[in-house]
């Protein structure tokens, strides 16, 4: 008997320190714990679901919790937990908390259920992790692409990113449509550069761009020909930077701008054919003024063409 009452009793001290050791996690854990039962009714917040979503414990019990949902989030966040719980599936999502004052967070919850000893669902258990600051971070990506793009579109410049560890290669649709293709007719990797660069282009094009590689250049810069999709060539300016190495140096990215600069060649072309005309002609001049001081010495009379 003594020995019974020995064990129940330790047995209660480990089940205390457990649950003392459960509180101070879910107390000062960085995410926010809530606990549901199986109808979705909030039983359990703890401080940090608390400061997210600016709703008390008392507000939040029941079905209080979804009046923290952003009201553009609410109704799929209802969507995808009754799709889980009826396919007994894990609940994850992103979506927003907005609080009573106005303050957009975002967050990543997830929620796995919690089983009797039959298997029945009893209730839910999860976790919501705060990320405002990564939406925020991708927020502010997209607005300076978009800024890139409406800029590089008001120039009538294409974009690449080129990833060259792997060879994959972002080019933007401004890029493919100055060759007349749609960018989902042109693959996604540097092989293609050899298929439309022009032949006798090519080889000063590497010698350019190992020269960048080697950090012997600034950047890469070079006037060369590519293939459209109706066969014909355009000039096109093609410009680019290293962006990111290695600890060793050597290169893993390189970003560029791609312009279509035929009509200017093609102007510089007629200059200079022009020019040469301009040459040829001049020295069809001097010939025939020559030809006539010839003709006209010799027409000379004698006496006046011979010295004493």
């Amino acid at each position: 008997m003594y020995r019974d009452i020995s064990d129940r009793k330790q047995l209660e001290a480990e089940l205390q320190e457990r649950e003392k050791r459960f509180r101070l996690l879910v107390t000062y854990a960085p995410v926010g714990i809530f606990q549901t039962d199986s109808q979705g009714h909030c039983l359990f917040v703890n401080p940090q679901w608390m400061e997210l979503t600016g709703l008390s414990m008392a507000e939040a019990l029941g079905t209080g919790w979804a009046n923290a949902i952003h009201p553009s989030d609410r109704e799929l966040v209802f969507t995808e937990w009754s799709k889980n719980s009826t396919t007994e599936r894990q609940f994850s999502m992103e979506y927003r908390f907005r609080t009573p004052t106005g303050k957009i967070n975002w967050v990543f919850s997830m929620a796995i259920a919690i089983r009797d000893e039959a298997g029945a669902i009893v209730g839910y258990f999860g976790t919501v992790t705060d990320i405002t600051a990564r939406k925020q971070a991708e927020q502010r990506l997209r607005e300076s692409e978009e800024r890139l793009q409406l800029a590089l579109e008001s120039v009538e410049e294409g974009l690449w990113d080129w990833n060259i560890r792997t060879g994959e290669v972002y080019r933007s649709p401004r890029w493919a449509t100055i060759l007349s293709y749609s960018p989902d007719e042109l693959e996604n990797n540097i092989y293609l550069r050899d298929t439309l660069v022009h032949p006798e282009d090519k080889r000063h094009m590497i010698e350019l761009l190992e020269a960048h590689f080697q950090n012997q250049t600034p950047y890469f810069e070079m006037e060369l020909r590519m293939l459209t999709k109706s066969g014909e060539w355009k000039w096109i300016l093609d410009r680019g930077q290293i962006v990111e190495r290695d600890e060793r140096g050597q290169p893993l990215r390189m970003v560029g701008t791609h312009k279509d600069i035929t009509d200017r060649k093609c102007s510089e072309e007629t200059l200079r054919k022009r020019y040469q005309q301009i040459l040829l002609l001049k020295e069809i001049v001097e010939a025939i003024r020559q030809s006539l001081d010839l003709q006209k010495f010799f027409r000379q009379p004698q006496s006046e063409s011979v010295g004493p």
